[in-house]
């Protein structure tokens, strides 16, 4: 799973392999990659694929049936829901089945078919191009269409490297960035770039496109009743996803920390008793990593650590935002060490997503059918943050004011509000979380990891998606269904300490209070005393803050003190220039605005 990209033209304009030749070289290879492409005789349309060459799992990415003259393309992993028995079966040749079923079925095949993937149908007597996505849109795709050329890829430096005019800014997207830190829904930084939405469907033809979309997350009726049997049928469902997520023969390896997604995720790989290891970056004494021995020695699974340190960051920024697009503000680069460090493992399984089965709990006035107005206004100060708030109004200039937090918060909630409602409204905000946040900003280090790795997301399973969804929001929230699935799997890993805050889960109700309110009241203590004495210790991943005003000081300040900065066309530079100065002199911390910023300003000198 790496890429897919293509061109096709309009009829009447020029060849499009010279273009394609500068897609394929705008993204440098990283390992050994293999590489399948496609162009027609003509010159008007030409496709491609590249993928990690230690990969074995989908066969091969391309397909033709030279009688109907249709070819198709596919980045990623599918499976057959006519699959008898076994679920953990998927497909041997991914193109292969994917084409049958268009031949057969047309788009319609899609409602079928599951899995993790990106699929380019192309018919060629009707110059005809389909794309689409699994239902979740586990891998983003972006796309453009310009002065008769219809470009798409999964990395957004395919897409812009077909000649033409600068790429000019897209406001909205710049103004998402800085509020959330990440671009919401279809936008991009740039105005004529777009992002595909999840289970979606494009077709490009005579010049004109249309997306459609077959299959929606709110579509899905909840049904009450969390006991033992819809215990069963979770514990199930997740086991099938967790062996669908480990590929024969290659060596595979469980994104391990001292959290509970990745903790569930290892105790379903030991009940199953499947070959895998863990994996854990960071300090060697830090708190995550020292649980994640522990996790990993209770189930006897072979650890492997690497250690995570500021030496590459700012040689490392330029290729995170290649590959991520410039759609999140994040400086945390250290992915980047799996494209350029001695390869551990052939395949990696993350626990993105598990807040959708846990649910994140709101307070009670923003729940009910009456209180949606208000839960979205809690979704927005929980993506925002008071710290953003404080100074997002006063950063635009006078004549882009509009483009502002205000103008963010509108598009949040046309977003929240555009899923029905089969829940309660909280549920809504859960699937703006998962399509948006999940999809985004959690997946920053898959999208780089899968450059040189398979990548895979057993809590973006369609199948776990499906029973965890038919759970109401309110039972998700109240009862502790990852810790139950822990207890019924592998119930040793309850022992080791939880990081958040470091009792095992497997504490009894009273005692976990009890902490709760000392816990309660030293922090009081340490507000009216101004001591800063701590109820548990905890040693921290990473030293991100420090790394930033540090290690990274030159490269961020010649990117953000420059007079030819990007953003100063939108924002006031003496208001920029005054927070800069305040957080390298350590007076404040504005690495949420530094991140925004820096991604993008190399977004602007990369893509344009």
């Amino acid at each position: 799973m790496t890429s897919l990209f293509g061109i096709v033209s309009s009829p009447g304009t020029a060849d499009v392999r010279h273009d394609f030749q500068a897609m394929r070289n705008a993204v440098p290879d990283y390992g050994s990659p293999s590489e399948s492409c496609w162009a027609n005789r003509q010159g008007f349309a030409a496709f491609g694929t590249v993928q990690p060459g230690t990969s074995s799992r989908t066969g091969k990415a391309l397909a033709e049936d030279e009688q109907s003259e249709v070819v198709c393309l596919v980045d990623g992993i599918v499976y057959s829901s006519k699959s008898t028995g076994d679920d953990t079966c998927a497909t041997i040749d991914s193109a292969r089945y994917l084409l049958e079923e268009y031949l057969e079925q047309g788009v319609d095949c899609l409602t079928s078919v599951h899995g993790n993937f990106l699929v380019a149908w192309w018919e060629e007597k009707k110059r005809r191009l389909v794309l689409a996505n699994d239902r979740i849109g586990q891998t983003l795709l972006f796309f453009k269409s310009r002065a008769g050329k219809f470009t798409f890829g999964s990395m957004l430096a395919r897409v812009t490297a077909v000649s033409g005019p600068p790429a000019e800014t897209e406001i909205d997207g710049f103004s998402d960035l800085l509020t959330f830190g990440f671009v919401l829904d279809r936008k991009t930084l740039f105005r004529d770039v777009y992002t595909l939405p999840p289970a979606s469907c494009l077709v490009c033809e005579n010049g004109k496109t249309s997306i459609s979309t077959y299959w929606r997350l709110d579509q899905i009726e909840p049904r009450s009743g969390y006991d033992e049997n819809r215990l069963d049928e979770l514990a199930h469902t997740f086991r099938g996803a967790v062996r669908r997520a480990i590929p024969p023969g290659e060596t595979t390896s469980i994104g391990l920390t001292g959290g509970l997604d990745s903790r569930v995720i290892l105790a379903a790989a030991t009940a199953d008793r499947l070959r895998v290891s863990t994996y854990t970056g960071g300090f060697h004494d830090s708190t995550d990593v020292k649980l994640a021995k522990m996790l990993a020695d209770l189930t006897d699974t072979k650890h492997v650590f690497r250690s995570i340190g500021p030496e590459h960051l700012a040689e490392w920024l330029e290729p995170m935002v290649r590959l991520q697009g410039g759609i999140v503000a994040t400086l945390h680069s250290h992915p980047c060490n799996t494209l350029f460090a001695k390869k551990v493992d052939q395949a990696r399984i993350q626990g993105i997503g598990g807040e959708y089965v846990r649910g994140f709990w709101i307070p009670g006035r923003y729940q009910g059918s009456a209180a949606s107005g208000k839960a979205n206004q809690f979704l927005f100060d929980r993506m925002v943050g008071s710290a953003r708030k404080n100074y997002l109004n006063d950063i635009w200039r006078p004549e882009y004011a509009e483009m502002g937090i205000s103008r963010s918060r509108e598009r949040l909630t046309r977003l929240v509000d555009s899923y029905a409602c089969p829940d309660d409204p909280v549920a809504r905000i859960h699937y703006v979380y998962l399509h948006e946040r999940c999809r985004k900003i959690l997946n920053k280090a898959v999208i780089i990891s899968r450059n040189r790795m398979g990548v895979y997301l057993p809590y973006l399973d369609f199948e776990w998606i499906r029973v965890v969804s038919e759970i109401p929001m309110g039972e998700r929230i109240s009862n502790t269904i990852q810790i139950d699935l822990i207890r019924r799997l592998a119930p040793e890993l309850l022992d080791v300490p939880y990081s958040k805050d470091l009792l095992p889960l497997s504490t009894p109700d009273w005692k976990r209070r009890l902490v709760t309110q000392y816990r309660r009241l030293v922090r009081k203590v340490n507000n009216l005393t101004g001591l800063n004495v701590h109820s548990f210790p905890v040693i921290e991943n990473h030293k991100y803050k420090e790394w930033i005003r540090d290690e990274m000081r030159e490269t961020l300040t010649e990117l953000l003190y420059s007079p030819d900065a990007a953003y100063r066309q939108y924002l006031r530079p003496d208001q920029i220039g005054d927070r800069l100065d305040q957080h390298f002199s350590g007076k404040r911390n504005f690495e949420h605005l530094i991140s925004a910023l820096a991604v993008y300003e190399v977004a602007h000198r990369i893509f344009r």
